[in-house]
Protein backbone atom coordinates (compact mmCIF):
# COMPACT_ATOMS: atom_id res chain seq x y z
CA UNK A 1 0.00 0.00 0.00
CA UNK A 2 1.55 3.39 -1.06
CA UNK A 3 2.33 5.63 1.82
CA UNK A 4 0.12 8.08 0.44
CA UNK A 5 -3.23 6.17 0.30
CA UNK A 6 -6.43 7.20 1.72
CA UNK A 7 -6.07 6.43 5.25
CA UNK A 8 -2.67 8.43 5.58
CA UNK A 9 -3.81 12.00 4.00
CA UNK A 10 -4.39 14.74 6.20
CA UNK A 11 -8.08 14.64 5.83
CA UNK A 12 -8.44 11.30 6.92
CA UNK A 13 -5.71 11.11 10.17
CA UNK A 14 -7.60 14.42 11.53
CA UNK A 15 -10.72 12.96 11.10
CA UNK A 16 -9.82 9.72 12.86
CA UNK A 17 -6.90 11.13 15.13
CA UNK A 18 -7.62 14.53 15.97
CA UNK A 19 -5.91 17.58 15.16
CA UNK A 20 -3.70 17.10 17.43
CA UNK A 21 -1.83 13.82 16.30
CA UNK A 22 -1.42 15.49 12.70
CA UNK A 23 0.20 18.14 14.54
CA UNK A 24 2.12 16.80 16.57
CA UNK A 25 3.06 14.00 13.19
CA UNK A 26 3.63 16.84 10.89
CA UNK A 27 6.00 18.20 13.53
CA UNK A 28 8.25 15.42 14.35
CA UNK A 29 8.52 14.13 10.85
CA UNK A 30 10.02 17.59 9.68
CA UNK A 31 12.23 18.71 12.17
CA UNK A 32 12.13 15.75 15.03
CA UNK A 33 15.63 15.32 14.32
CA UNK A 34 16.31 19.28 15.71
CA UNK A 35 13.79 19.19 18.49
CA UNK A 36 12.85 17.75 21.81
CA UNK A 37 8.89 17.82 21.50
CA UNK A 38 6.22 16.13 23.54
CA UNK A 39 2.31 15.77 22.70
CA UNK A 40 2.12 17.19 26.30
CA UNK A 41 3.72 20.50 24.84
CA UNK A 42 0.94 21.21 22.06
CA UNK A 43 -1.92 23.75 23.11
CA UNK A 44 -4.39 22.96 19.82
CA UNK A 45 -6.99 25.19 18.57
CA UNK A 46 -9.09 22.81 16.04
CA UNK A 47 -11.51 25.36 14.92
CA UNK A 48 -8.55 27.62 14.32
CA UNK A 49 -6.42 25.11 12.59
CA UNK A 50 -3.54 25.87 14.54
CA UNK A 51 -1.50 24.23 16.82
CA UNK A 52 1.56 26.05 19.26
CA UNK A 53 4.30 24.48 21.45
CA UNK A 54 5.81 27.03 23.70
CA UNK A 55 9.56 26.07 25.39
CA UNK A 56 10.87 23.35 23.05
CA UNK A 57 14.59 22.38 23.99
CA UNK A 58 17.15 21.89 20.88
CA UNK A 59 18.46 18.68 21.05
CA UNK A 60 22.48 18.83 21.36
CA UNK A 61 23.46 17.21 18.00
CA UNK A 62 20.59 19.17 15.97
CA UNK A 63 23.37 20.34 13.76
CA UNK A 64 24.92 17.04 12.71
CA UNK A 65 22.31 16.46 10.30
CA UNK A 66 22.89 19.84 8.44
CA UNK A 67 26.72 18.61 8.57
CA UNK A 68 28.00 21.52 10.70
CA UNK A 69 30.62 20.56 13.59
CA UNK A 70 28.77 22.34 15.70
CA UNK A 71 27.56 21.13 18.90
CA UNK A 72 24.47 22.86 20.65
CA UNK A 73 25.34 23.85 24.14
CA UNK A 74 21.74 25.22 24.69
CA UNK A 75 19.06 25.65 22.38
CA UNK A 76 15.56 26.67 22.76
CA UNK A 77 12.57 27.44 20.58
CA UNK A 78 10.35 30.12 22.41
CA UNK A 79 7.14 28.43 20.30
CA UNK A 80 6.46 26.92 16.81
CA UNK A 81 3.14 27.08 15.16
CA UNK A 82 0.98 24.64 12.93
CA UNK A 83 -1.00 26.11 10.84
CA UNK A 84 -3.00 24.29 8.58
CA UNK A 85 -5.77 26.59 6.09
CA UNK A 86 -8.87 24.38 6.41
CA UNK A 87 -10.71 25.68 3.49
CA UNK A 88 -7.76 25.89 1.23
CA UNK A 89 -5.46 23.22 1.36
CA UNK A 90 -5.61 23.08 -2.26
CA UNK A 91 -4.34 26.63 -2.89
CA UNK A 92 -2.69 28.02 0.36
CA UNK A 93 0.48 25.79 1.96
CA UNK A 94 0.66 24.19 5.38
CA UNK A 95 2.93 26.32 7.85
CA UNK A 96 5.54 25.40 10.07
CA UNK A 97 6.54 29.03 12.33
CA UNK A 98 9.62 28.33 14.41
CA UNK A 99 9.92 31.87 16.90
CA UNK A 100 12.48 32.52 19.21
CA UNK A 101 14.92 30.33 18.27
CA UNK A 102 18.35 30.79 20.45
CA UNK A 103 21.27 28.66 20.33
CA UNK A 104 24.66 28.44 22.22
CA UNK A 105 26.83 26.64 20.32
CA UNK A 106 30.63 25.23 20.43
CA UNK A 107 33.66 23.11 18.38
CA UNK A 108 32.07 19.68 18.07
CA UNK A 109 35.62 17.93 17.62
CA UNK A 110 33.67 14.12 16.38
CA UNK A 111 31.75 15.72 14.00
CA UNK A 112 34.81 17.60 12.32
CA UNK A 113 36.90 14.34 12.30
CA UNK A 114 33.93 12.16 11.10
CA UNK A 115 33.43 14.77 8.54
CA UNK A 116 37.37 14.69 7.30
CA UNK A 117 37.27 10.66 7.21
CA UNK A 118 33.57 10.28 5.08
CA UNK A 119 32.00 11.58 2.37
CA UNK A 120 28.22 12.22 2.88
CA UNK A 121 25.02 11.92 0.79
CA UNK A 122 23.59 15.35 0.82
CA UNK A 123 20.73 14.45 -0.20
CA UNK A 124 20.57 12.39 3.61
CA UNK A 125 21.05 15.66 5.02
CA UNK A 126 17.94 18.17 3.45
CA UNK A 127 15.93 20.01 5.43
CA UNK A 128 13.07 18.01 6.35
CA UNK A 129 10.43 19.91 3.78
CA UNK A 130 12.88 18.81 0.71
CA UNK A 131 13.50 15.36 1.82
CA UNK A 132 9.78 14.68 2.33
CA UNK A 133 8.93 16.15 -1.03
CA UNK A 134 11.89 14.01 -2.70
CA UNK A 135 10.72 10.73 -1.19
CA UNK A 136 7.31 11.43 -2.79
CA UNK A 137 6.07 8.14 -4.83
CA UNK A 138 5.44 8.80 -8.36
CA UNK A 139 2.35 6.28 -8.32
CA UNK A 140 -0.79 7.36 -6.91
CA UNK A 141 -3.73 9.58 -8.82
CA UNK A 142 -6.04 9.51 -6.85
CA UNK A 143 -7.78 12.47 -4.82
CA UNK A 144 -6.51 11.83 -1.37
CA UNK A 145 -2.82 10.56 -2.79
CA UNK A 146 -2.60 13.90 -4.97
CA UNK A 147 -3.90 15.75 -1.94
CA UNK A 148 -1.62 14.61 0.50
CA UNK A 149 1.40 15.55 -2.37
CA UNK A 150 0.23 18.82 -2.32
CA UNK A 151 0.09 19.32 0.97
CA UNK A 152 4.09 17.75 1.47
CA UNK A 153 5.24 19.71 -1.45
CA UNK A 154 4.17 23.22 -0.91
CA UNK A 155 4.81 23.47 3.08
CA UNK A 156 6.39 26.55 4.09
CA UNK A 157 8.78 27.44 6.51
CA UNK A 158 8.98 30.57 8.60
CA UNK A 159 11.71 31.38 11.05
CA UNK A 160 11.41 34.58 13.39
CA UNK A 161 14.38 35.80 15.80
CA UNK A 162 16.95 33.41 15.27
CA UNK A 163 20.26 33.65 17.37
CA UNK A 164 23.23 31.67 17.37
CA UNK A 165 26.07 32.10 19.39
CA UNK A 166 29.48 30.80 18.60
CA UNK A 167 31.58 30.19 21.61
CA UNK A 168 35.50 28.73 20.73
CA UNK A 169 37.11 26.99 23.86
CA UNK A 170 39.39 25.52 22.15
CA UNK A 171 42.24 27.60 23.50
CA UNK A 172 41.48 28.73 26.99
CA UNK A 173 44.30 31.60 26.54
CA UNK A 174 42.59 33.04 23.30
CA UNK A 175 38.66 33.30 23.03
CA UNK A 176 36.94 33.79 20.15
CA UNK A 177 33.14 34.21 20.14
CA UNK A 178 30.29 35.01 17.37
CA UNK A 179 26.93 36.24 17.25
CA UNK A 180 24.76 35.68 13.98
CA UNK A 181 21.18 36.97 14.17
CA UNK A 182 18.21 36.94 11.88
CA UNK A 183 15.49 38.83 11.89
CA UNK A 184 13.15 36.39 9.42
CA UNK A 185 13.36 33.57 6.92
CA UNK A 186 10.40 32.85 4.84
CA UNK A 187 10.92 29.61 2.45
CA UNK A 188 7.87 28.69 0.03
CA UNK A 189 7.61 26.33 -3.10
CA UNK A 190 8.61 28.43 -5.99
CA UNK A 191 6.86 28.72 -9.80
CA UNK A 192 9.60 28.41 -12.85
CA UNK A 193 10.10 32.09 -12.22
CA UNK A 194 10.95 31.57 -8.73
CA UNK A 195 8.41 33.71 -7.16
CA UNK A 196 6.18 32.10 -4.35
CA UNK A 197 3.48 29.89 -5.25
CA UNK A 198 1.19 27.36 -4.78
CA UNK A 199 2.62 24.83 -7.41
CA UNK A 200 1.62 21.00 -8.47
CA UNK A 201 4.13 18.11 -6.68
CA UNK A 202 5.94 16.62 -8.98
CA UNK A 203 8.14 14.21 -7.98
CA UNK A 204 11.10 15.14 -10.37
CA UNK A 205 11.29 18.91 -9.63
CA UNK A 206 11.17 20.84 -6.27
CA UNK A 207 11.71 24.33 -6.05
CA UNK A 208 12.11 26.30 -2.86
CA UNK A 209 12.63 30.61 -2.52
CA UNK A 210 13.85 31.83 0.67
CA UNK A 211 13.73 34.91 1.38
CA UNK A 212 15.97 36.43 4.44
CA UNK A 213 15.69 39.62 6.86
CA UNK A 214 17.75 41.19 9.17
CA UNK A 215 20.24 39.46 9.03
CA UNK A 216 23.86 40.41 11.41
CA UNK A 217 27.27 39.03 12.31
CA UNK A 218 28.96 40.27 15.64
CA UNK A 219 32.07 38.77 16.42
CA UNK A 220 34.46 39.30 19.84
CA UNK A 221 38.12 37.98 20.52
CA UNK A 222 38.82 38.76 24.46
CA UNK A 223 41.91 40.83 24.65
CA UNK A 224 41.95 41.84 21.29
CA UNK A 225 39.78 43.66 18.43
CA UNK A 226 35.57 43.31 17.91
CA UNK A 227 34.16 43.83 14.94
CA UNK A 228 30.71 43.63 13.73
CA UNK A 229 29.21 43.42 10.12
CA UNK A 230 25.87 43.29 8.81
CA UNK A 231 23.73 42.63 5.23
Amino acid sequence: MSILSPLSSPLFQIATGGLENYVFDLITTHVGGFINLSREQLNISAWAGEGVAECITVRPDALRALGVPLRVRTGQVAKIRVIVPWQALKSQPVTIRFEGVALRVVADPEESAEATGDSKDPSAQLPAADAAAEALPASGTGYFEQLSKSILHNIALQLVNLEIVYEDERRVDHRFAACVRLAAMHMTAADEEWRAAFVAADPCQLQRRAELHGLSLAFERRGGEEGEGAA
